[in-house]
């Protein structure tokens, strides 16, 4: 459709540190690890996940952190080898 905004604008803000969020409490092992991980309370982090409010920046940073230390630890190794 040539009246649709490209992928990267259609795509809030608040959805993209939801996915964020989401990956990172998949990665260390659940929400209340997220919460230790991210200091802050259950609630404030299911809000952030359900895209109801935006969590604080560093917050958001931490977990870009762990998903992309993620990202480096074990998407190199998925990658296939050339002979």
């Amino acid at each position: 459709m040539a009246d649709s905004p490209p992928l990267a604008r259609r795509l809030s803000s608040k959805a993209v540190k939801a996915n964020t969020l989401l990956r990172a409490a998949e990665i260390v092992g659940g929400l209340d690890a997220l919460c230790r991980y991210l200091a802050v309370q259950r609630d404030d982090l299911l809000s952030w996940m359900a895209e109801e409010a935006e969590p604080p920046l560093a917050t958001f940073l931490l977990a870009v952190d762990v998903v992309l230390q993620d990202s480096e630890t074990y998407g190199l190794k998925a990658k296939p080898s050339r002979p």
